[in-house]
């Protein structure tokens, strides 16, 4: 059933979806890693400060208590997802009116598979850096392995509500929010390099009263304002203030519903969180050989890249042309102890 296309064409469209694509999210903020058997595992531990003085010439340092270290494993299911090419449109095949067409959608299947893996990926990825926890469901995994819970277990001090919520422009405090949070920090002993937020959450930020009226924007009383505040301008003023730099987080997504449609959302990158962070922070895209996986089928077409298996082939009863994307492969966060967490939609 697939002799009107070979491998070099499905390698082809394989580097073409690699070119056009460009790097995801997990991509560019997690260093692959292979290993022979996927398990995620994240190194949970408190950072306290160790100081002693000496205060007098033969006297000891105290000696201070280090807290231990835990490690949180547990086992990882695949990516994937699958299409099919059924038997009213196989009956097709042999027409030379359909046939071109037919033959798009298959290559148009190749090239969903693989970017719906991916597109899976970015958001538990996200989800990780914002919340500290995942769960696979059939929205981000639909068709694969759902109910799967990973969580971080990060301390209660390390997720806070703001006392008002940026949205509120009148009364938030945006700025003394964040100078809070790095105390925090700072007080423990963690000193971040980068404070993550989406666009969504930096214009309600720019918005409010306390940031207008520090950079000197008037409002007039129909809400006009005399100027807006760019990322590169409170860039420039967190980096006056001694703050960690600002980096905005894209988070839209676009997810495969059951239908085969596409159903745009903005919810990779929880709502709202302000992440006090690091750049690199012992993030790791854990990466497992796919071998053993494909032994069960005999594609006419199998192709891997970064990770990401896509395999075609055909079906006899009933007729069907199926393509799968398959993704044994997890984002793990080392460092999570080390972050705070600010909700600034309580």
């Amino acid at each position: 059933m697939l002799n009107y296309f070979d491998q070099k064409k499905g390698e082809r469209v394989a580097s073409v979806i690699r070119e056009k694509a460009g790097a995801y999210f997990h991509e560019s903020k997690f260093t692959a890693k292979r290993t022979a058997e996927l398990k995620w595992e994240a190194v949970n531990a408190t950072v306290t400060n160790i100081a002693a003085t000496v205060q007098s010439y033969g006297t000891e340092a105290k000696r201070v208590k280090r807290d231990d270290i835990v490690k949180v494993p547990g086992e990882i299911r695949p990516i994937e997802i699958s299409y099919d090419l059924d038997e009213k449109l196989m009956l097709h095949l042999n027409n030379p009116v359909y046939r071109d067409i037919i033959l798009d959608e298959i290559f148009n299947d190749t090239l969903n598979a693989y970017n719906a893996v991916r597109t899976r990926m970015d958001f538990i990825a996200m989800q990780q850096l914002s919340t500290g926890k995942v769960t696979y469901s059939a929205t981000n995994n639909h068709g694969g392995i759902v109910r799967e819970f990973v969580d971080y277990d990060l301390e209660s001090w390390q997720e806070v509500d703001v006392s008002t919520s940026w949205a509120t422009a009148a009364t938030a405090t945006p700025l003394q929010d964040i100078r809070t949070q790095l105390e925090t920090l700072e007080g423990k002993g963690i000193y971040p390099d980068v404070i993550r937020m989406t666009k969504a959450t930096f214009n309600q930020m720019v918005a409010t009263t306390e940031v207008l009226t520090t950079f000197g924007v008037k409002v007039t009383k129909g809400g006009i304002q005399s100027g807006f505040i760019s990322v590169a301008e409170m860039s420039l003023f967190f980096e006056q203030k001694d703050f960690p730099p600002l980096e905005i987080v894209r988070d839209d997504i676009s997810y495969v519903s059951s239908d085969g449609s596409f159903s745009n959302t903005r919810a990779a990158w929880a709502e709202g969180i302000v992440q006090f962070g690091f750049r690199n922070e012992g993030r790791k895209l854990w990466v497992e050989p796919l071998e053993s996986q494909n032994r069960k089928l005999t594609p006419a077409i199998v192709n891997m890249i970064n990770g990401i298996c896509v395999q075609q082939y055909s079906e006899l009863n009933p007729p069907a042309v199926i393509t799968l994307g398959k993704g044994i492969m997890f984002p793990v966060w080392d460092k999570s102890a080390h972050v705070l967490l600010l909700d600034t939609t309580p």
